[in-house]
């Protein structure tokens, strides 16, 4: 399997920037959370306000095993999943893993605290989120791609990594 997986703190621009990238690859895209949104005919933050967390991860790492069952697509995946190590060992069983980063004081100041059940009644609460999920992104990223110029030169960076890697 050759699929990208773009993993990262929410707001880091990892839907945006893939999507662009795989329309210059040709290649399919998927972003975790809206395949799951689709699937369960609820909004994400409603899926945690009354089924809880726990029960969102295990939708969420169920979705991930059947787009990763795909050949050559990028795929967004939520900022948690690298949170159960069998979804990590999913994705790099089948593809390769870009950490899309950007500075934590850029997302906050621009995402928009109501559709992210996690942060939605204190923003500043994706600081801690960060500090604890960091090392994680740090540990499972085959590579990382800094998006903090335009979204052209992410896409490119994406790009380039695929090219080393499947060609």
């Amino acid at each position: 399997m050759r699929n990208l997986y773009l993993i990262g703190i929410m707001g880091c621009g990892k839907s945006t920037v893939g999507k662009k990238a795989a329309g210059i690859l040709k290649a399919s895209f998927y972003d975790i959370d809206h395949e799951v949104e689709k699937t369960e005919g609820m909004k994400i933050r409603d899926i945690f306000e009354s089924r809880g967390e726990d029960v969102f991860r295990k939708i969420e790492s169920e979705m991930l095993f059947r787009l990763s069952a795909l050949n050559v697509a990028v795929i967004s995946t939520g900022g948690g999943i690298v949170l159960m190590q069998e979804n990590v060992d999913r994705m790099k069983n089948t593809g390769k893993i870009i950490w899309v980063r950007r500075p934590i004081e850029t997302i906050v100041t621009g995402i928009n605290t109501n559709v992210r059940p996690l942060i939605k009644n204190d923003p500043q609460k994706l600081f801690k989120i960060y500090a604890d999920r960091e090392p994680l992104y740090m540990k499972y990223a085959d590579d990382i791609v800094d998006n903090t110029g335009s979204l052209g030169d992410a896409a490119e960076d994406i790009i380039r990594l695929h090219r080393k890697w499947f060609f």
